[in-house]
C-alpha cells in the first residue's frame, strides 16, 4: 500500500487526474479482501489490484473511458471457481468494484497520507532474518533488524528498505517503547538463539505484549531450549500466563526446511496472529 499511497499523492499535487478503483464487497472465495485499490494513472501507468489478475484487464478499460470522460462507475464481476481453473485463475467468488476519476483541482479532499505500517522487529541476524527481512514488503511491514554485533549487519546482505541497528535488542525495544514506537500491530521476532540477547528481550517483549503493546512474539528454538528459556523467564519474574503468550517454536508447523521456509512459517505465522485479534 506503501508505493499506491505515494503514487496517489505525487499525481494529486502535481495536478494530474488519474483513476481509483476500490473493492468494496466480496462473495465467496474473492481473491483478494474489500478495501484493495487499483490505480491507474494519467499515462495508463497502473498500481496495485483488485483481483489478483482476474479482472484487472476490465477495470483498466472502465479507468480509460473515466479518464476520457469523468465520472465513476461501480462494477461488479462474477468468477466461477471452474472458469477461473479453466483459465488459470485462482480466483472464485463476486466482487464489487468502484470506480472513479480523482480530480486534483475539484476542491475535494487531498489523499490522506498513508497511516505508518505496521512493523516487524527482527532480533538477532542470520540467514533466517535476511529471508524473513525480504518479506517485509509482502507482509505490509516496516523491518527493523537489530543486533548488537555490528559485524552480522552487513547492508548487502539485506533489503534495502530494511532498517539495520546495532544495539542490544533490548534496549532498543525500550527506546522504541518509550518514543511511543510499538503498538498492538508490532511483531518481534527473536532469532538471536543466544541466551545473554534471549532472555532480555524476551521478558520485556512479552510484557509489552500483555498490555497490548505488542501483537506478536515469537522464539527461534529448539524444545530443549525453550525449556531453559521458559524456566529462565520465569526466574526473572515473568508469569506463566505472560510466557504462555510467547510463540515457540516460532513459526506454523509447516514442515519448514532452510532459512527461506522457515521465514515463510513465521510470517504465516505472524498473519494468523493478527487475523486473531
Amino acid at each position: 500500500m506503501t508505493d499506491i499511497a505515494a503514487r496517489a499523492r505525487e499525481w494529486w499535487d502535481a495536478g494530474l487526474p488519474f483513476v481509483r478503483a476500490t473493492v468494496v464487497s466480496t462473495w465467496g472465495a474473492a481473491p483478494l479482501p474489500v478495501g484493495s485499490v487499483m490505480l491507474v494513472g494519467p499515462g495508463m501507468e497502473v498500481i496495485g489490484g483488485v483481483s489478483g489478475g482476474c479482472v484487472e484487464g476490465d477495470v483498466l478499460e472502465v479507468a480509460r473511458e473515466l479518464l476520457a470522460s469523468g465520472g465513476s462507475r461501480l462494477l461488479r464481476y462474477g468468477v466461477s471457481d471452474d472458469d477461473a481453473r479453466a483459465v488459470g485463475l485462482s480466483c472464485g467468488g463476486d466482487i464489487e468494484v468502484a470506480v472513479e476519476r480523482v480530480e486534483p483541482d475539484s476542491g475535494a479532499a487531498p489523499p490522506a497520507r498513508e497511516e505508518a505500517l505496521p512493523r516487524l522487529v527482527i532480533a538477532g541476524s542470520n540467514e533466517v532474518s535476511v529471508a524473513l527481512a525480504s518479506l517485509g514488503g509482502p507482509l505490509g511491514r516496516q523491518v527493523t533488524v537489530c543486533d548488537a554485533r555490528g559485524a552480522f549487519l552487513q547492508p548487502a546482505r539485506f533489503p534495502e528498505e530494511a532498517e539495520l541497528v546495532v544495539d542490544w535488542p533490548h534496549r532498543y525495544l525500550a527506546a522504541e517503547e518509550a518514543a511511543g514506537r510499538l503498538d498492538g500491530r508490532t511483531a518481534v521476532a527473536v532469532l538471536t538463539h543466544d541466551e545473554k540477547f534471549d532472555i532480555p528481550v524476551l521478558a520485556l517483549a512479552l510484557r509489552l505484549r500483555q498490555r497490548g503493546r505488542l501483537g506478536y512474539v515469537g522464539l527461534m528454538a529448539s524444545r530443549r531450549t525453550l525449556l531453559d528459556r521458559r524456566a529462565r523467564l520465569a526466574e526473572e519474574g515473568i508469569s506463566a500466563v505472560t510466557i504462555g503468550l510467547l510463540r515457540s517454536p516460532i513459526g506454523l508447523a509447516i514442515g519448514a526446511r532452510g532459512p527461506g521456509e522457515i521465514a515463510i512459517s513465521i510470517a504465516a505465522e505472524i498473519i494468523a496472529e493478527s487475523r486473531s485479534a
